[in-house]
């Protein structure tokens, strides 16, 4: 339980903090592609389908920016939360 509500509450702030620098302008240049680390694991917030595409309510909630701004998000898929955060740390996502 205590993994789970570290990664809601670690996951609900990312997701916060992105809605706050888009709407501040912060992400204003044109066609810009953030890389977003994706953790397989983590419904009904993030997780690939069986098809391979990034699902979950973050996910929904970054493809709605996409279609009200010039920013575009590439998702990085991961094995586990230890690798997103790894992923993070060496610049493979943003």
């Amino acid at each position: 339980m205590k993994c789970f509500t570290t990664r809601f509450i670690t996951g609900t702030r990312c997701t916060c903090a992105l809605i706050v620098l888009f709407a501040a302008g912060a992400f204003a240049q044109t066609g810009q592609v953030i890389r977003v680390g994706i953790d397989p694991s983590w419904p009904p917030f993030a997780y690939y389908d069986q098809d391979g595409q990034a699902r979950g309510i973050d996910v929904d909630i970054l493809h709605y920016l996409e279609t009200v701004s010039d920013i575009r998000f590439e998702f990085v898929r991961s094995s586990s939360w230890s690798e997103t955060w790894q992923s993070l740390v060496s610049g493979r996502v943003d």
